[in-house]
């Protein structure tokens, strides 16, 4: 039997090649489509130790702020205000056509003692982000005419969220 010149060290380094080549390319064109639907501008907000998000708005029932912090806050700004994300900035190119710069995509949450709804607004396009159940509930949804129905049911209980977009802004309407 003859012996291969470099034989497992050149199969790694052939696989490393290609597997540096495949992730580069799945990540030029992942960073290529989220700029052109403009998910690159979606922010996540963080919360703070004051109980607020980066855009203003209070944190989510059963986030990591501490019960002071969160009633201090709460007692200091009664409603939370949406958090706006602006447009993605549009990408100039030569061959580029001009569209409209579409709406802001606006967020809000609205908590239960059952669970947390999270939805957006983007004009008047509801979109529903998150729902969190609580430890003992099992959530549902259902969207129709523009408006969001998240249900949440526990043991003997059952908590419903409607939510609809008012002026580009997510509106509880139970």
């Amino acid at each position: 039997m003859t012996a291969h010149r470099g034989g497992p060290a050149r199969f790694v380094a052939l696989w490393l090649l290609v597997v540096a080549v495949c992730g580069g390319a799945s990540w030029w064109v992942i960073e290529r489509v989220g700029r052109e639907t403009g998910a690159s501008a979606w922010r996540v907000p963080t919360t703070s130790a004051s109980g607020t998000t980066a855009a203003g708005t209070a944190a989510p029932v059963g986030s990591n702020t501490s019960a002071a912090s969160t009633s201090a806050s709460a007692s200091a700004n009664p409603a939370p205000k949406p958090s706006v994300v602006p447009p993605p900035d549009p990408i100039t190119t030569a061959s580029a056509p001009n569209r409209p710069n579409p709406p802001a995509v606006t967020v809000r949450s609205f908590a239960t003692p059952a669970g947390t709804v999270t939805a957006s607004c983007r004009g008047s396009v509801i979109e529903l982000r998150s729902a969190v159940p609580r430890d003992g509930y099992q959530v549902s949804q259902h969207s129709e005419d523009g408006q969001l129905e998240v249900k949440f049911q526990g043991a003997g209980d059952e908590y419903e969220v409607h939510v609809s977009c008012r002026t580009g802004t997510p509106v509880r309407s139970d």
